[in-house]
């Protein structure tokens, strides 16, 4: 037997660490947008689709480099990403099945949160699907 897995919000409560990650950077650059309502306009969506929305938001294109640097700053404060709570990887230690993922987040973000928090062994890269895979 296989089983898939959502990332986001599953294995890993990355939408509510990202969005802190997102509301700083663009504070710190003048943007303020408060996070509940960064929430609203990001749930769900890729990341390219947020960098649009948040440019409606804000009423002009927001530089790249500020993107650039949320990006560097997630991958660089993984120790604030708080793991699942539902006991997912404690029930992986004992599955012998397949395991994969399916995600709207970026493969190497994955990859890297993955192996940051330990648990990359469970996941081949064959099996972790993102939007990249499509286009």
């Amino acid at each position: 037997m296989s089983i898939l897995f959502d990332f986001d919000g599953v294995l890993v409560n990355s939408e509510a660490y990202y969005g802190n990650v997102v509301c700083t950077v663009l504070k710190n650059h003048g943007y303020n947008i408060p996070l509940k309502d960064y929430m609203n306009l990001a749930k769900g969506l890729h990341s390219i689709d947020i960098i649009k929305t948040l440019n409606v938001y804000f009423k002009e294109v927001i530089p790249m480099v500020i993107f650039d640097e949320v990006k560097l700053s997630i991958r660089e404060n993984y120790s604030d990403l708080l793991i699942s709570q539902l006991g997912v990887f404690e029930f992986l230690e004992n599955y012998n099945g397949r395991v994969g993922i399916v995600s709207n987040s970026n493969k190497d973000t994955i990859i890297s949160i993955l192996e940051h928090c330990g648990v990359r062994k469970f996941f081949r890269d064959d099996v972790i699907f993102t939007p990249e895979d499509f286009l």
